[in-house]
This record gives C-alpha cells, sequence and structure tokens, in this order.
C-alpha cells in the first residue's frame, strides 16, 4: 500500500478558487482505479495551509494518477498560488487498528 502526505500553503487571496480546483479533483480522482483514499484540507485558511493524505494500492495505481490530465489541469491551476510545499509516498507494509485505550 502507498500513503501520499504532505502539506502545502496558498495565497489566501486565491484560497477559493484553490478550494473549489481540491473539490474538483478529489472527486474525479477517487473514482480512479486503486484509489483508496484521496483528501485535500484547507486546516487554517487564515494562512492558507493544507494537508494532503491519500491512499492508493499500489505504485502503478499512484504513478498512473500522477499522469492524468485532470491532475495536471489541478497543477495549472493551483500552482502559481502556491507559496510552498512538501508531498512525499510513502510505501507501507503493513497496518494495525490504533484501539482506544480504556480507562
Amino acid at each position: 500500500m502507498i500513503i501520499v502526505a504532505g502539506s502545502a500553503v496558498f495565497d489566501v487571496d486565491h484560497l477559493d478558487e484553490v478550494r473549489a480546483a481540491i473539490r474538483e479533483i478529489e472527486e474525479i480522482t477517487r473514482a480512479e482505479d486503486g484509489c483508496l483514499y484521496y483528501a485535500m484540507a484547507v486546516d487554517d485558511p487564515d494562512k492558507g495551509e493544507v494537508t494532503v493524505l491519500e491512499q492508493w494500492c499500489d505504485n502503478a495505481s499512484l504513478d498512473a494518477h500522477l499522469r492524468t490530465e485532470s491532475l495536471k489541469q489541478f497543477q495549472a491551476r493551483v500552482i502559481g498560488h502556491a507559496r510552498d510545499f512538501s508531498i512525499k509516498r510513502y510505501e507501507v507494509g503493513t497496518g494495525q487498528d490504533v484501539g482506544i485505550p480504556e480507562n
């Protein structure tokens, strides 16, 4: 399984445009083969901070997503408004449920 996680900071003057682009790319990407989870959240609108979290079944699915026209269009719409970003791919071998501790 592949996890993609990171953050970006966008110019707050263009945050509405960025949010609209995020909603569109989320809807399109969630329908792609191999996409298990795909979300971007505006964490601090006053600072333009956005968190990115994705889950893919394998590298091939993520690589195919990275070549899609929809992602290229999304990047073209928002990259000029990004002041900083750091997004990384992580390969995960196993997962384990996180339980709620008893008092």
